[in-house]
């Protein structure tokens, strides 16, 4: 995914559960249309029981914003 087309441009630490990182912590950037999306896509993500890692933080790279999940 291009992040670059997204207005809200974010770095966030995933932990990894199952596969070949598990038990890794990686960071990626990802981009949002707004600060809120990136937060509850997170959070969502974080609390599902179908996706194999969890959002640790979410920092938003224009304001330094950082949210812990």
């Amino acid at each position: 995914m291009n992040s670059c087309a997204y207005p809200c441009q974010t770095e966030m630490k995933k932990y990894h559960l199952k596969g070949t990182l598990s038990g890794l912590t990686t960071t990626e950037t990802m981009g949002f249309m707004t600060w809120k999306d990136a937060t509850t896509w997170a959070g969502s993500v974080t609390t599902s029981t179908k996706v194999p890692y969890v959002v640790l933080e979410m920092r938003n790279l224009e304001t330094d914003e950082i949210e812990e999940f």
